[in-house]
């Protein structure tokens, strides 16, 4: 195990919603570890195993310049358990992206690695931190993973975007078993000819996948949901879009219990300005419902949950919505939550 000192800050916290209109936010703890000789280390992505422990996935930049994926976990009383990067055989850049977690402690995190040219790479690491496996994909051009998810038998599937230019990109699912196998990969066969991204993944209780991100089909990119079976036949693709050439974008997307999924994203109504987009479906993809949420200038979604009642959570840069399985905004509207004591 290397040790590396890393710019990587860790804050778990306690908030206290009062009257629906304000938080507390108490700090249980903070850590955070100043990098020596570097210029620029950034986390990606967190996730908290069964256990309470607390990983993180991202890079840091070495002194040459490079980056390295980094992974690190904690206990839940913020005590530093391990720090591991990893460095490709390009020896040049390596970024950590996503990170999951299984009920064994095992931590999963992708993301690229120049190899050389830019490939997906997944790697898996137990609960003391040993690297388990690597594996890497070159999809032929240039890839970046963006999430992953682990099912309960501890395979692991990945999505990310393969990108030949500015112009023409393709979105990306690949699964793997607990050793680091790959099982299958499927580039989506989009209806159009453009720019299509993967932004996130979930699972259902029957290891069916569901991708959001956005497809090029006709004059813009279009919010898009894909759904593919566990083993990766494409089930079905819907899209949503405003009137024109204007661009849309799912961005995060969940699973409830009982298989209803609820995307999220934004939708642009005027170019530059965007507002958050959420769409309710059932697990055949028909749409239950769609919400349009404006409070500023640039809104836009970056993540959505199933609250413990089954609500829907909608959170990105301008506020946090909630809303019913119904649709309805708590309280008889949509509904911002100020967090960390803002007015």
């Amino acid at each position: 195990m290397k040790p590396v000192l890393m710019f990587l800050s860790i804050v778990t916290a306690i908030m206290l919603v009062v009257s629906g209109a304000k938080a507390n936010v108490d700090s249980v703890w903070v850590r955070s570890c100043p990098a020596s000789g570097t210029s620029f280390d950034e986390p990606s992505s967190i996730v908290r195993d069964q256990k309470g422990d607390i990983s993180i996935a991202g890079y840091i930049t070495t002194p040459a310049g490079n980056t390295d994926l980094v992974v690190s976990e904690y206990s839940n009383d913020g005590e530093h358990l391990w720090t591991e990067t990893f460095n490709g055989s390009g020896n040049f850049h390596d970024v950590g992206t996503a990170i999951a977690s299984d009920p064994r402690g095992c931590v999963y995190v992708t993301g690229w690695s120049y190899n050389p040219g830019i490939d997906f790479i997944t790697l898996c690491y137990d609960s003391s931190g040993a690297r388990l496996w690597a594996s890497g994909r070159d999809c032929g051009m240039s890839e970046r993973a963006s999430d992953i998810v682990v099912d309960e038998n501890r395979n692991s599937i990945i999505t990310g975007t393969s990108t030949g230019s500015s112009i023409n990109a393709n979105i990306w699912i690949i699964k793997y078993d607990f050793l680091g196998q790959e099982q299958w990969a499927r580039m989506y066969p989009s209806p159009g000819i453009g720019y299509d991204s993967a932004a996130a993944l979930a699972l259902d209780h029957e290891g069916n996948i569901y991708v959001a991100g956005g497809c090029y089909r006709s004059s813009g990119i279009d919010f898009t949901v894909l759904k593919y079976d566990s083993t990766g036949t494409l089930k079905w693709d819907k899209f949503f879009t405003s009137s024109g050439s204007l661009d849309e974008m799912a961005t995060d997307i969940a699973v409830s219990d009982d298989g209803v999924i609820a995307v999220s994203g934004y939708i642009t109504t005027s170019w530059p300005e965007t507002d958050y987009f959420t769409v309710l479906m059932a697990a055949d993809g028909d749409t239950l419902w769609t919400r349009q949420w404006h409070a500023g200038s640039g809104d836009m979604a970056g993540a959505v949950g199933f609250d413990p009642s089954g609500d829907i959570l909608v959170s990105g840069k301008t506020g946090t919505v909630k809303y019913s399985r119904q649709g309805e905004g708590c309280s008889g509207n949509r509904r911002r939550f100020q967090a960390c004591g803002c007015p």
